[in-house]
């Protein structure tokens, strides 16, 4: 949790396959289309991306970096096979193998009780046990409750008697992968010389078996990872900026848990050394958002997107001071919105594009100028059933599908321009939509980007922004360094997408709510996916916080237990508990 980078090898296997299809050339301005170092119109935490005219340069103002290394095959499909082992053993044992997370937080001046107010959703999945507790912890200068994890000293997500906050995943690339040199003995080149591994022997008991043993090799920069290709001569190593000062995270939360003010909270943010937002208010009426983590200073010409040399000549500069980092108290604006997405303008981490999936939590924060409770707890509803491809390309499936004389066309006009974009079982909209939005993709890209990519949802993630680019038209927010239409009418492609769409037939492609499966006891619940494994909102009042949280399917392991399944009809309606903090209140 807070592991953020390390992506490296699968860029360069991308890059690799553009390479063998187009050449050199083309295969970089194909990356930098897709993921663009730099887009000034990515939505950002801090609200920063419309001040001023966004650029609209070629890939996003991206910064001349040195040519890729041109090898990385013989380490992705070993470091592919481990990951692929790894995720499967996390998943038999029902521990989260992703990480998302959305948060949103109101200023006084935005709260109809004139109150600051805060929601944490951290999305880990679901599961029977659920991999969060919800606690309340009691002591000497400390009443906390909230959310935790087994073994966790403390509360992650909660509140105490002045203050609440939450987190979500801040995607920063805190890990790098680095290619070493090796020579015949098996030692590697750093600094023009010649370095042996440290070896670590471990053993791990078995119960029931014999005990596995194996060795783990580390470099200045850190673990391998894959095999060494001892016939060419490489290896790669993971390099992680917070190696070994992990617990420091642990000791900020344990802080938060005891701070009385927004500034307390604040002092405590340094320690986090995870990539975290990390956002705060406290019953002052303050609110504060803050980007955190351990971000290497890395040289001008290194491209994050690529394996760098480990021979010293690409080494970090340092790290960034906590200063430096992304982060704001009381915004003029009021709010702060996050569903991990760019924290600021001027901050470059690759891939955030236009298209955000958050948008409505934005829309409805801005919309009103006074939000009740129960306002501004429904977001969390809104935002997951709301189909945000829908604010950015409906137009555009209106224009190219307007005035044509087919029943079906005609009548899939009429429905569109009737929508509101929210997503409800046995609405056709939601299936048209987003299966158009994924064909026209297809038939733009595909004669430049591979299918065996195109299939892939991290990769069609990273192109629904360039795909709003083109259908911008002459005067896009990025200018793609591409010409992926290559003389093909727009329009008609999107006809023909939407013909291809509606080809099983209208009454068929009717929006069914996905299940969440709990398990056998309590089996598939219908939700969306966009929505908290924990869920709380907190309205910091003067007398204490009021708090309403949901920690679905229940809080016990055992089954005959009342209470291990207790909120899972309260999951399926969308409706939250009461979190009585007080003994009084308990009483």
């Amino acid at each position: 949790f807070g592991e953020a980078g390390n992506v490296e090898l699968e860029m360069q296997q991308v890059y690799s396959t553009f390479v063998r299809m187009h050449g050199e050339e083309k295969a970089m301005n194909l990356l930098d289309d897709m993921i663009r170092h730099k887009d000034d119109w990515a939505p950002t935490t801090v609200h920063d991306h419309l001040q001023k005219a966004p650029s609209s340069e070629e890939g996003g103002s991206l910064p001349r970096f040195k040519k890729p290394l041109p090898y990385a095959w013989e380490g992705y499909d070993a470091h592919q096979k481990e990951l692929a082992e790894v995720r499967a053993f996390r998943s038999d044992l029902g521990v989260p193998t992703y990480f998302g997370s959305n948060a949103w937080v109101i200023s006084p001046e935005k709260s109809a009780s004139g109150r600051a107010m805060l929601y944490g959703g951290p999305m880990m999945g679901f599961r029977t046990p659920s991999i969060c507790n919800e606690i309340h912890v009691v002591a000497p200068g400390l009443n906390a409750g909230g959310m935790s994890f087994p073994g966790l000293p403390g509360i992650m997500i909660g509140f105490n008697e002045n203050i609440a906050w939450t987190t979500t995943s801040g995607v920063g690339d805190l890990v790098d992968v680095f290619v070493l040199t090796l020579n015949d003995e098996g030692q590697y080149l750093y600094k023009d010389e010649w370095h042996d591994f440290i070896k670590i022997d471990m053993s791990i008991p078995v119960r029931g078996e014999e005990t596995e043993s194996y060795t783990v090799y580390r470099s200045l920069h850190g673990p391998l990872v894959g095999k060494p290709n001892l016939k060419r001569k490489r290896a790669y190593t993971l390099r992680f900026s917070f190696w070994k000062q992990e617990w420091r995270t642990i000791d900020a939360l344990m802080n938060f848990n005891l701070a009385r003010n927004l500034k307390e909270f604040e002092a405590a943010i340094p320690n986090i050394v995870t990539s975290h937002n990390f956002f705060a208010a406290d019953k002052e009426g303050n609110i504060g958002f803050w980007y955190c983590g351990l971000h290497p200073k890395r040289q001008k010409d290194h491209d994050p997107r690529f394996p760098q040399p480990g021979d010293g000549s690409m080494d970090w500069e340092g790290i960034l001071p906590p200063s430096e980092w992304p982060q704001e108290v009381n915004p003029e604006r009021g709010f702060f919105a996050n569903w991990n997405n760019k924290p600021a303008r001027e901050w470059n981490p690759t891939g955030f594009g236009k298209v955000f999936w958050g948008k409505k939590i934005i829309d409805d924060l801005e919309g009103k100028e006074k939000l009740t409770f129960d306002e501004f707890e429904a977001i969390a509803y809104r935002t997951a059933y709301h189909d945000f491809l829908a604010d950015y390309f409906k137009s555009y499936l209106l224009e190219a599908a307007e005035g044509v004389e087919d029943k079906e066309i005609k009548e899939v006009v009429r429905l569109l321009k009737e929508w509101d974009h929210m997503d409800r079982e046995g609405d056709p909209r939601p299936e048209i939509m987003e299966r158009w939005v994924e064909t026209i993709a297809r038939k733009i890209f595909s004669k430049d980007i591979p299918g065996i990519f195109l299939r892939s949802k991290d990769v069609y993630k990273v192109l629904v922004s360039p795909l709003l680019y083109i259908f911008e038209g002459k005067e896009p927010s990025v200018r793609l360094k591409s010409d992926f239409l290559q003389g093909r009418n727009l329009k008609e492609l999107s006809l023909e997408a939407l013909r291809e769409v509606l080809k099983p037939g209208l009454e068929k492609l009717a929006w069914k709510a996905p299940m969440m499966n709990f398990g056998k006891k309590i089996g598939k619940i219908p939700s969306k996916k966009g929505r908290g494994t924990y869920q709380m909102t907190a309205e910091l009042l003067p007398e204490g916080p009021r708090v309403r949280t949901l920690a679905a399917p229940g809080q016990s392991e055992k089954p005959s237990s009342p209470h291990y399944s207790d909120q899972a009809e309260m999951f399926r309606d969308w409706k939250y508990k009461p979190f009585l903090w007080s003994r009084e209140k308990m009483k």
